[in-house]
């Protein structure tokens, strides 16, 4: 097992695991007995069966960016289902492609395919008008898997690390909790809040789509998770200054909008009563509890024209700042990004001599060449 990344000077920038034995990227999720991690393939495939058990397993053979190759290795798609602040990634199997089962077509039915739906065996229904070739799946046994464990790591300062610990001695950060053991997630001030966190509700014009009020001016706090995640004790109210920490209480009343019909133009809405009963999630900010919880300070990595930022504790890196939970599921490695001298996130590309290069948005829908820009080097841990 190998962590592969990019360098420039003391910046790094976590990539993938790579599993060398079975040969391709890999991502760490729950076993199928829910105790260990194994990693599966990176590659994710929308499954479909050739039998009406759901038992024989076959995909799509169009992949997200190509057509799935004869060997290659993937996962099974996700469900619907939702994980929680600091739980791991749900459990996927792993596969290599067989060989093709049959072609495209156009219209028709799904002749003899099915998908699994809220635990039940379909007919399948095809992405679009037409139905993509399908590939036979072929499992990759679990135990072929590397296998790891999550562990705890006080680091000081009431924060402790949640590890991944690869049986082969690879190891990565995969979020960070209070020493009690409850996740908890960077602000932007270094505050770690423990999950889960409610936030203010959405805001159209000078409205809010669930509000504590009769004109719906004054926002409720959503909980962005399912009820089975818990009810939130703490809610965060983040408006471009300093965020401000608030303890949650149930809503006396709860107002949402709801579209007029028919419908005018421009789109109009009511702010209109709601059942509190049927609104379990919304709550009201309390007390301001802002800076009783632990924080972290900034550390930053790279001397060069590109850098990474980090929450640290006693100098040391613990979580990238900027990383966005919302891009992967909880236990997912948080992702880095570099940074140049003017303060933009750039992403890594491969110029036409192979050399790698981090572009920024700006410099990407101006076709800079990525050559003139700064380089970084694979590395693996």
């Amino acid at each position: 097992m190998r962590a592969l990344g990019y360098s420039s000077n003391e910046a790094r920038v976590f990539r993938t695991f790579h599993d060398q034995e079975l040969g391709f990227d890999c991502t760490f999720v729950s076993d199928e007995a829910g105790r260990d991690q194994r990693c599966v393939p990176t590659p994710e495939v929308t499954m479909v069966y050739t039998d009406a058990s759901c038992t024989e397993p076959a995909a799509w053979a169009d992949g997200p960016q190509r057509p799935l190759a004869v060997g290659e290795a993937v996962r099974g798609g996700g469900s619907d289902e939702l994980t929680c602040p600091g739980d791991a990634p749900l459990h996927r199997d792993a596969y290599r492609v067989g060989e093709r089962l049959r072609e495209e077509s156009i219209g028709g039915s799904p002749n003899g395919l099915f998908q699994l739906y809220g635990g039940r065996c379909q007919a399948a229904s095809p992405p679009a008008k037409i139905f993509p070739a399908v590939v036979r799946l072929i499992p990759i046994p679990e135990g072929e898997l590397a296998r790891g464990h999550r562990a705890r790591v006080d680091v000081g300062g009431g924060l402790a690390l949640t590890r991944l610990l690869a049986d082969d001695g690879a190891e990565v950060t995969l979020g960070v909790t209070g020493t009690d053991g409850t996740a908890c997630a960077f602000q932007r001030d270094g505050e770690c809040v423990p999950e889960p966190i409610a936030r203010p509700a959405s805001l159209l014009s000078d409205k809010f789509y669930t509000a504590l009020n009769a004109d719906c001016s004054a926002p409720a706090f959503d909980m962005p998770y399912q009820l089975a995640c818990g009810v939130p004790k703490y809610g965060v109210d983040d408006d471009g200054g300093r965020p401000r920490v608030r303890a949650m209480a149930p809503a006396a009343a709860v107002f949402g909008l709801d579209l007029i019909v028919p419908v005018t133009e421009p789109i109009s809405y009511s702010c209109a009563p709601k059942e509190v009963a049927t609104y379990a999630w919304v709550a009201a900010p309390g007390q301001d509890v802002s800076g009783t919880f632990p924080a972290a300070s900034t550390l930053r990595r790279g001397a060069g024209p590109l850098h990474v930022d980090w929450w640290s504790v006693n100098q040391r890196a613990l979580l990238p700042i900027g990383a966005d939970p919302g891009q992967g599921p909880w236990g997912s490695v948080p992702t880095a990004q570099f940074v140049d001298t003017s303060g933009r996130a750039c992403d890594v590309v491969t110029a036409a001599d192979g050399t790698l290069h981090c572009v920024t948005a700006e410099q990407r829908a101006s076709d800079a060449d990525p050559s003139t820009l700064p380089e970084v080097f694979a590395f693996s841990y």
